[in-house]
């Protein structure tokens, strides 16, 4: 049994403590990268494999616009390493890698947006690439539609599926995983502690990830088999969708190819559903 918290330091102590490490380090390159940023210590269900049972972690750093991009890979693993060497060991997080996002001061993302857009427009001298990035953001934010609406209303299928089997207190008798367990009590820690964040529903399902809601189906198969072909069926589409959505949720950009993913398993997962509950 583990005896870690899985809790998070708080994180403006923890970036001072990193910025006087690095310091204390000489390696100014990276302090000055660093220097006045925010940051988000963000933990996974995944084990490192690093220490047993300690979860994935990593730390993401919101920068200045004339920051992103020069940070080199052995700045990178530097940083990794004072980040890692930082965490608690009772917190059980090793930090695996670290990433760089734009800092947006603004409230208004579309009003964001146009800003970016106006300034590239101006650096690049007349070049296309703000119109093909405002082009790629509206595809991304069809995608994004797809997968917010999937991803929910499995969970509102599971939770139907779930009430009809067990009744109003059904999820104390679902096969739950010690993994996803730990998961949920995480999340409803960091939720306590940060206020600011919208509370994610009153059933315990909207503290999962999408990745988890395929294995609590194959773990309470007996409740769900009438609704899928098969158990390989349910987990390759959900499997697949999660890969889109890892692109997503980094802000990566989908080609046609997995906008297709996303658009069929969305219709299959859909029609299946709605046949079986029909």
């Amino acid at each position: 049994m583990s005896c870690f918290t899985y809790s998070h330091p708080n994180e403006e102590k923890y970036y001072k403590a990193l910025i006087a490490y690095l310091n204390g380090k000489k390696l100014t390159d990276l302090v000055s990268i660093i220097q006045g940023s925010k940051i988000e210590i963000s933990s996974s269900q995944a084990f490192s494999k690093v220490r047993w049972n300690a979860y994935r972690a990593e730390v993401i750093f919101s920068v200045s616009e004339d920051k992103l991009g020069k940070i080199d890979s052995e700045m990178e693993h530097n940083l990794i390493a004072a980040c890692d060497l930082l965490m608690p060991d009772e917190a059980g997080l090793d930090v695996m890698n670290v990433e760089f996002i734009l800092n947006m001061d603004e409230t208004c993302l579309v009003n964001d947006l146009h800003k970016i857009s106006e300034h590239l427009s101006n650096v690049g001298k007349g070049s296309s690439l703000p119109n093909d990035m405002l082009a790629k953001a509206e595809e991304m934010s069809e995608s994004y539609l797809y997968m917010f609406s999937i991803e929910n209303y499995i969970r509102l299928f599971i939770h139907e599926v779930a009430i009809e089997s067990y009744g109003e207190n059904y999820f104390n008798k679902l096969n739950i995983s010690k993994s996803i367990e730990k998961s949920i009590t995480l999340r409803k820690a960091q939720e306590i502690k940060n206020q600011w964040l919208s509370v994610r529903g009153d059933s315990e399902l909207f503290y999962l990830d999408f990745k988890d809601l395929s294995d609590l189906i194959t773990n309470n198969w007996s409740i769900f088999k009438d609704f899928f072909p098969d158990q390989a069926w349910i987990s390759s589409k959900i499997n697949e969708l999660v890969n889109c959505r890892n692109l997503i949720a980094h802000n990566s950009y989908l080609g046609s190819h997995e906008r297709d993913i996303i658009r069929v398993n969305f219709q299959g997962l859909i029609r299946q559903i709605s046949i079986k509950k029909a």
